[in-house]
């Protein structure tokens, strides 16, 4: 009995050694980075990680990184059920030369990016650039200083469900908020969020449903447009200082309600379809608005 005993107990220790723990496999649902983490680190509350790629990897799906204090903690590809909240502390994300987060990989996933910065440094490319059928909710988050647009949808094929909220869009050469797809749907909504020295603010493209509500434009080439079958909202809004206020182009349809456009050259530029509820307010605009829209 010793001889074969000692044998078997040898193999059993062997064997346990070799099998992975639950504990050594398991994802955490809440994570955490420091401006002094360390990505080797678990990314626990004692032990945080450096940055958000290295806390996504240790990040269950549906699961939370949070930031302990102020940093910058790098750009991020997100390819699965994701929040990533800085509430309470500065949590950035700079994105020179680059793009500063990507959604993409694998479709049907659901994304919150709340209380974060994404800083373009005048060179990068996208602020949020969402490359799959998904849902992606953006809540007071800053998009500044990218060559392209603030979110981007441009090489979307699948429908997706896109949310601004107090999102502030400054400085970018492109399209602050694109909403576009190949296939299916990009379904937009933009709620209490601005735009400063936007080229384009908001833009409802190919198979694009946006509505805009509470949010301001300052100083854009043109501030809100429909184009390609878009079609685009916009209520409560304010609009100052630019070239074009709201544009619908050839084969969308635009609603405007209760929106106050002040010392835009161009109002309301109407070469698809434009409903109002007869309640916009413009003043200051050098070429004549149109005196009525159809009200519906």
């Amino acid at each position: 009995m010793k001889k074969i005993g000692i044998p078997l107990m040898i193999l059993a220790s062997a064997f346990a050694m070799v099998l992975p723990t639950g504990s050594a496999q398991a994802q955490a649902t809440r994570t955490w980075v420091s401006g002094v983490g360390d990505d080797v680190n678990p990314c626990s509350r004692t032990a945080p990680c450096k940055t958000f790629p290295g806390a996504i990897s240790k990040t269950a799906s549906g699961g939370e990184i949070n930031c302990i204090d102020p940093g910058g903690f790098g750009t991020v590809t997100i390819t699965k059920s994701i929040t990533i909240d800085c509430g309470g502390t500065f949590g950035s994300i700079l994105a020179a030369g680059t793009t500063g987060v990507n959604v993409s990989s694998t479709a049907g996933i659901k994304v919150v990016l709340r209380n974060i910065s994404i800083n373009g440094a005048g060179n990068g490319i996208n602020g949020v650039s969402i490359n799959i059928g998904s849902t992606v909710l953006l809540e007071n988050v800053q998009i500044f200083g990218f060559t392209n647009n603030g979110i981007n949808t441009g090489s979307l094929t699948q429908s997706a469900t896109i949310e601004a909220r107090n999102v502030s869009f400054e400085y970018i050469n492109g399209t602050g908020a694109q909403f576009q797809t190949s296939g299916g749907f990009a379904v937009g909504q933009i709620t209490g969020s601005s735009f400063l020295g936007v080229t384009n603010g908001v833009t409802a493209g190919t198979n694009g449903f946006v509505s805009v509500s509470n949010s301001s434009f300052i100083g854009s080439t043109t501030a809100a447009q429909a184009s390609g079958n878009g079609t685009l909202n916009v209520d409560t809004s304010l609009f100052t200082n630019n070239t074009n206020a709201v544009t619908a182009g050839v084969g969308t349809n635009v609603r405007v309600s209760n929106n106050a456009l002040y010392d835009n050259p161009n109002g309301f530029t109407i070469n698809g379809t434009m409903i109002s509820d007869g309640k916009n307010r413009v003043v200051g605009a050098t070429a004549s608005p149109p005196t009525t829209l159809p009200l519906k």
